[in-house]
Formats: C-alpha cells, structure tokens, sequence
C-alpha cells in the first residue's frame, strides 16, 4: 500500500510539474500529461492523466441504506451462571452502549456480526438479545445484550469485541461509494465534476454500509463526483496549494 502511495505521489508531482507555467504557448499545448490547479475551480486533468490514475465518475444516486455501526462490547457472563437468562450454557453474553439514535434502529433477535479485537481474523455471528434504555437518563446512552455462540467455553469474563449492527429500517437517502468520501483534518469532503474542472467539496455524511455513505448535505441525488482515485486527487491538490501554484 505505502508503495502504491508513493507511486501516486510521484506521479502526481510529475504531472503538477507538467502543467506548470510555460514560456510559451506551444509548449503548454504539446503536454498532453499533467493536473492543473485553478483556486476556486478545482483542478483539470488531462485525459491522458486521467487514463493513467484511473479516474472514474460517477453520479450520486438515491439508495436504500441499511446503515451500519459498530460499538465495543465485552463478555461479562454466561448462559448458566445468568438467572436473568434462560440458556443452557453454551452461550456467552457481551454488553455494550450504543447511542439512543442507533438504539432506535434496532430489533432484539436481529444478527450482530462479532470481531475479535484481539484476532483481526476471528468473525462470527451473534443475536442482540435485548436493547435496553434504562440506561438512557443516567449515561445518555443505550446498553445491549449480545449472545455469542461458544459451546466451547473460549471466551471469558472481559474477553472484548467490536460488535457491528445493522439498522433495520433501510431509508431511501443520497449516497455515495465509500470510494468517494475523502476524509482529512480539514473535514470530510467528494472531488464534484464542476465543468472541465473537479472542485473538492465538503460534504456532511450520515448512515452508511460496507458499500455506499449517506450525503446529507452538500450533494444532490444526480450529481456527477469522483469515485476513485481522489487520495490522489487530494495530494495532487496539496501540492499545488504548498507550492503556491494557480498553473491553469
């Protein structure tokens, strides 16, 4: 990964160093390869620059989005050591907070999908056995009950994992590819096709699953951004800034 980085970064140097300021116009029509920065417009490509990347576009599009959402949860008991549970022992049962928000989203018996957060590798499936809000006035947040198979006894009192829900009411919102959030110190902003340029814009997501993120604000259902790759998109952009250029 940190090798295809660093290509992308070569690259990109190499094609803002292509766009730069010229002497004379032939010459700035014989560069067939570069990115150009241009403040308020956003950067153009060229479309030999463009093969090389990869770059793809795509529209943001009306989804139906089961969001999902993860939360830490830990073992503290087991089936036959739990009056409150009726089990005949070859369960384990974890805890754990989730906000009152996503708590809402939640139907008890529904599958939670369970990572070890000691074994990246180690995944398996589990039922939410109780959502409970009583916990809501006091720590302004809603437990979870979680029964893990494990007729095997592997997981004691305190073993931890991440615990991903998914919600169960699926809302038609705008989305767009996970591919097409850029995430930075800055915020969290999608590359939009604005004319012959594309302009970073800060967007402000919601609900999301392991292929599309709610836009809530910022977009439009039908507009044209970049799905891949807008790492590169950003460095290139970076490099610009940095380097004082406004080289359209």
């Amino acid at each position: 990964m940190r090798f295809i980085q660093f290509c992308q970064f070569i690259l990109v140097a190499v094609a803002l160093t292509a766009c730069g300021k010229r002497e004379s116009s032939e010459v700035k029509k014989e560069a067939t390869v570069g990115i150009a920065f241009k403040s308020g417009k956003g950067l153009r490509i060229s479309d030999e620059t463009k093969r090389i990347i990869g770059l793809e576009i795509v529209e943001a599009s009306e989804q139906k989005l089961a969001a999902q959402f993860a939360a830490r949860v830990q073992v503290y008991g087991r089936g036959d050591s739990l009056a409150a549970i009726k089990s005949d022992g070859t369960n384990a049962y974890a805890t754990g907070f989730v906000s009152g928000e996503q708590a809402s989203r939640l139907m008890p018996d529904q599958p939670v999908a369970l990572k070890q957060a000691a074994a990246s590798e180690a995944r398996l499936q589990g039922r939410l056995v109780s959502v409970n809000t009583f916990t809501e006035t006091a720590l302004r947040q809603t437990e979870v009950l979680i029964e893990i198979p494990d007729d095997q006894q592997r997981f004691k009192i305190g073993t931890p994992f991440e615990a991903t829900f998914t919600a169960q009411d699926a809302q038609s919102v705008t989305a767009i590819p996970r591919s097409a959030v850029l995430k930075t110190t800055e915020g969290t902003f999608a590359y939009v096709v604005n004319g012959d340029y594309f302009f970073r814009t800060a967007i402000k997501t919601g609900a999301e699953n392991t292929e599309f993120v709610e836009v809530k604000d910022g977009l439009y259902s039908g507009d044209q951004i970049v799905k891949q790759p807008v790492m590169t998109l950003w460095i290139a952009e970076l490099q610009a800034i940095k380097g004082g250029a406004d080289n359209d």
